[in-house]
């Protein structure tokens, strides 16, 4: 597997991705976000075989740098792709200058459906923390939390 700067051309896979991944951990708006976003944030792919199997992207707001999208073919989640991209988006961050990394997120959610709490799972044992919690809020059947995740990257002393 390979790790490489996302190219204008990737985007078709990512939409295939993203499709898959509707509507269990992306939403309505996040396939119409996602297809704009890409090309505007830092974007870094998993190649596999030719193909593209997942994809990360930061931003950077007032400084401070966030996961914008994590997204990973269903039928490879647990193989290490996702820590892959982890591994690179953080480097680059270091290599920026920065030393935390961010990710808006639902980071409560009952009751647990294989969606979101596998979500907050791979960002705990990516090593991120609860840093927010918004109120509680309830959609369907579901109740959940919206709110910030923190990873320190390296320590500035």
């Amino acid at each position: 597997m390979e790790i490489r700067n996302f190219h204008p051309h990737d985007l078709s896979e990512i939409k295939r991705i993203v499709g898959s991944l509707h509507p269990k951990w992306f939403d309505d708006q996040a396939v119409i976000n996602i297809p704009i976003d890409v090309p505007f944030q830092k974007t870094f792919v998993a190649i596999d075989n030719n193909q593209v199997v997942g994809f990360i992207c930061i931003r950077s707001q007032d400084g401070m740098p966030y996961l914008g999208w994590v997204g990973v073919k269903v039928n490879l989640h647990n193989k290490g792709i996702g820590r892959a991209l982890m591994q690179r988006a953080e480097d680059e961050i270091l290599k920026a200058g920065a030393y935390s990394l961010r990710v808006e997120t639902v980071v409560e959610q009952n009751p647990k459906d294989g969606s979101y709490d596998q979500t907050i799972k791979f960002y705990e044992t990516c090593g991120f923390k609860v840093e927010t919690k918004s109120e509680l809020k309830q959609f369907e059947k579901f109740a959940y939390r919206m709110g910030t995740m923190l990873k320190v990257l390296k320590s500035r002393l």
